[in-house]
């Protein structure tokens, strides 16, 4: 039996949190034994199979206090090393930038395969002095990484060589009854400044003054929450946009006519793959890499995210056009497949194998 421990920090709900939930369920059905360590206090937002076996550590920090911050750090050290040491049989797969750093920190002289993850844009994503340093010093000690951004993918080589690895982000295509959509705008995200809410809900303003029967639907939460509340009630939109804590989006892609991402910076969003799988027509920002899964005017529009003005032709484009959702729609469904949980497992199990 191959077995494999995923490390996290929490199980809110995320991309790279859809992606082990998939991952796993995937393995675990393919003579995999699969664990998922969660480091933090948190929900799990994602279905996870029986046949997965979670370690939660429930660690519950303060950040703005100094000295809790180290004392539980410390604490994620000593007790991600106490887990490791028991599952010294596993290959770890630790995800996002400071949990890679922990889990590396806490294997040293465990002689673990450990393989860790890039998901975001490392240009534009800040790590603090202390965490900078730390990254400098232990990402040597993995023993593969890998990214889905392309940018990230030239960087890292460049100072890791042949342990990094390019790998798409996984969607998983699921056949359902088409049903006729709503007059409904979707983002799913979280509720923080990457994702650019105010752009959007200022666009959305301007196009619902010639558009009163379309409604704006977010799909997140996050630490912007409160902020981006009062900006709707700011805009009196309190009758247009409704915000919903985050759970399965299924649903809302079902009904959704659009979706909207408008984000600063990304590695590769689920979202959009996901939007795609369930037919919704995209516009997505032109932030750096989106052009890795979007062809403008073919399976999704790419707006300049400078430009307010771009991003509101572009919605009024797509709103009154039939032929044109249509054809993003279907374009998106087709280019999607290859990113199907089926394929992208396989590139997986390739790198388990490199390490045994």
């Amino acid at each position: 039996m191959n077995k494999v421990l995923f490390i996290i920090s929490d199980f809110e709900g995320g991309g790279t949190q859809r992606v082990i939930s998939l991952l796993a369920n995937y393995l675990s059905r393919n003579n995999y034994e699969i664990k998922i360590c969660i480091i933090n206090q948190s929900k799990i937002k994602y279905f996870l199979s029986k046949r997965v076996k979670k370690i939660e550590l429930k660690i519950k920090s303060n950040k703005k206090n100094f000295f809790d911050f180290i004392f539980k750090n410390l604490q994620r050290l000593a007790l991600l090393r106490k887990i490791f040491k028991s599952h010294k049989d596993y290959i770890l797969v630790s995800f996002l930038n400071t949990t890679n750093i922990l889990c590396l920190l806490s294997s040293i002289g465990i002689n673990s395969k450990i393989i860790i993850n890039e998901r975001n844009d490392i240009f534009k994503q800040k790590l603090n002095f202390t965490w900078t340093f730390l990254k400098f010093i232990t990402y040597n000690l993995a023993d593969l990484i890998t990214t889905n951004n392309k940018s990230n993918l030239l960087l890292l080589k460049s100072k890791y060589g042949k342990k990094v690895n390019y790998i798409n982000n996984p969607v998983e295509i699921k056949k359902f009854k088409k049903q006729n959509r709503k007059k409904i705008i979707l983002s799913v995200g979280r509720l923080n400044d990457q994702k650019n809410y105010p752009q959007l809900l200022r666009c959305f303003k301007a196009f619902s003054l010639k558009n009163d029967n379309w409604t704006y639907n977010i799909l997140g939460e996050g630490e912007l929450r409160k902020k981006i509340i009062e900006y709707i009630k700011f805009l009196g939109l309190e009758r247009k946009v409704k915000i919903f804590n985050f759970t399965d989006p299924s649903a809302f892609y079902k009904k959704s006519s659009i979706l909207i991402h408008g984000a600063k910076y990304e590695g590769t969003p689920n979202v959009l793959l996901e939007a795609m799988s369930f037919r919704v027509p995209i516009i997505s920002s032109n932030y750096n890499g989106c052009s890795e899964i979007i062809k403008h005017n073919y399976n999704g529009i790419i707006y300049k995210i400078e430009s307010d003005e771009d991003l509101l032709k572009n919605m009024q484009l797509l709103a009154f056009s039939n032929d044109l959702s249509k054809q993003l729609s279907d374009n998106g469904y087709s280019y999607v497949k290859k990113y199907d949980i089926s394929e992208i497992s396989k590139e997986w199990i390739k790198l388990f194998n490199k390490l045994k």
